[in-house]
């Protein structure tokens, strides 16, 4: 069984407005605190800094993995291990970015049916997979052929065995 990986990550530019962001808050509440502001101004600053930085930290990378037993995919500690028995279907769709309002870890209707979507900015390729329970993800990603066909050629093994 061949193994896929794969770190699907936002887009550099995003990272940098994002980045420079938290350090004009950082940088803010130097300034602030030196021109005798109320305490709680740099403190809000300072919070807002860290907060960029850590949702930029966990939502940077999609991290895609496919093993003979399961298919992870997930923002930093976020997002579902699927037994690889457990998927009915992977096929290759473009990203809908209307259907779920956005980037990151959404649910949308996608033709009737709730979907949960890991997708990365602007990024527009991704695969969608479906369990036997009916459970339905969209993960993005920047090679979906070979990430579903890693999925589909594990799943036709594990059929044949």
């Amino acid at each position: 069984m061949n193994r896929y990986d794969e770190s699907a990550y936002a887009a550099r530019w995003m990272l940098v407005i994002v980045a420079l962001t938290m350090i004009v808050c950082l940088a803010s509440a130097f300034v602030v605190l030196a021109r005798d502001a109320p305490w709680w101004v740099p403190v809000q600053l300072v919070a807002v800094g860290v907060i960029l930085g850590f949702v930029e930290f966990l939502f940077m990378r999609l991290r895609i993995e496919v093993t003979e037993a399961r298919v992870r995919f997930r923002f930093g500690p976020f997002g579902p291990t699927l037994k690889r028995s457990e998927i009915r279907s992977a096929e290759v769709v473009p990203y809908r970015w209307v259907a779920f309002g956005g980037w990151g870890i959404r649910i949308g209707r996608v033709a009737g049916r709730f979907m949960r979507a890991y997708s990365v900015p602007f990024l527009r390729t991704g695969v969608a997979i479906e369990t036997n329970a009916g459970a339905r993800y969209y993960v993005s990603s920047r090679r979906p052929e070979l990430f579903a066909a890693a999925i589909l050629a594990g799943r036709s093994r594990e059929g044949s065995a």
